[in-house]
C-alpha cells in the first residue's frame, strides 16, 4: 500500500500543482475574510476532489488495468484511495483550524468543514467503481458546488454552529465514510481483472 500511496504522491505534485496552489490561496482567502464562508469550505472540498482526479488520471494512463496484474490486494487499492483522501481533507481543515483560532479564538467549525470534505468523496468513490469516472465525475461537481453555494448563503448560520452541532454532523458522516469504502471494496472485487468498471 505504500508504493500505490507514493505514486499518487508524485502524481499529484507532478501533474496538480496549480489545485494545490488553488487550495492554498482559497485557505489564505478564507481565514483572511470572517464573512466569506465559500472560501473556508471550498478549498476542503477541491482537497477531498484530489482523489478522484487522481483516479481519472490513472484511467487515462491505462494504470488502473496494470495494477490489477500486479500483487495487491482489492483491499489495498481501496484502502489506498479512501486513507488518501482523509488526510488530503485533514491537512487543510487543520491548518483552517489554525487560522480560525488565532483569528476568533475558536475552531469550532472544524468538525463541520472535516464532514462537508468527506461527503463529496463519500458518494463518489463507490459510484467511480461501479461506472468508471468519466460518467461518475458529474455527480461529485455537482455536489461539491451545492455545499459551496449553500454553505454561502447560510454564512451567517455557520459561524453560529456550536461545536457540539458539528461534532454530531461528523459523526454522521464518519461513519457513511466508511460504508462507502466498504461499498466500493465490494464493487471492485465483482469486477473482472483489467475491469475498471467503465
Amino acid at each position: 500500500m505504500k508504493g500505490l500511496i507514493y505514486k499518487d504522491l508524485c502524481t499529484l505534485f507532478r501533474n496538480m500543482r496549480k489545485t494545490l496552489l488553488m487550495i492554498c490561496l482559497f485557505l489564505i482567502l478564507g481565514i483572511a475574510m470572517p464573512d466569506a464562508s465559500f472560501f473556508l469550505v471550498y478549498p476542503i472540498l477541491m482537497a477531498g476532489m484530489l482523489p478522484s482526479t487522481l483516479l481519472s488520471f490513472d484511467e487515462k494512463t491505462g494504470w488502473n488495468t496494470c495494477v490489477r496484474t500486479l500483487p495487491f490486494s482489492p483491499l489495498q487499492l481501496v484502502g489506498s484511495r479512501y486513507l488518501e483522501c482523509f488526510c488530503l481533507i485533514v491537512l487543510p481543515v487543520f491548518l483552517e483550524g489554525i487560522g480560525l483560532y488565532l483569528r476568533d479564538g475558536s475552531a469550532a467549525m472544524c468538525p463541520f468543514l472535516f464532514a462537508a470534505g468527506l461527503l463529496g468523496p463519500t458518494i463518489m468513490m463507490p459510484l467511480y467503481y461501479r461506472f468508471g469516472m468519466e460518467k461518475s465525475r458529474y455527480v461529485l461537481l455537482g455536489i461539491s458546488g451545492l455545499l459551496a453555494v449553500l454553505a454561502t448563503f447560510t454564512a451567517m448560520d455557520l459561524s453560529a454552529l456550536s461545536g457540539i452541532r458539528n461534532v454530531s454532523l461528523l459523526l454522521i458522516v464518519l461513519p457513511l465514510f466508511l460504508l462507502s469504502f466498504a461499498v466500493s471494496l465490494c464493487f471492485l472485487r465483482t469486477l473482472p481483472a483489467g475491469d475498471t468498471g467503465t
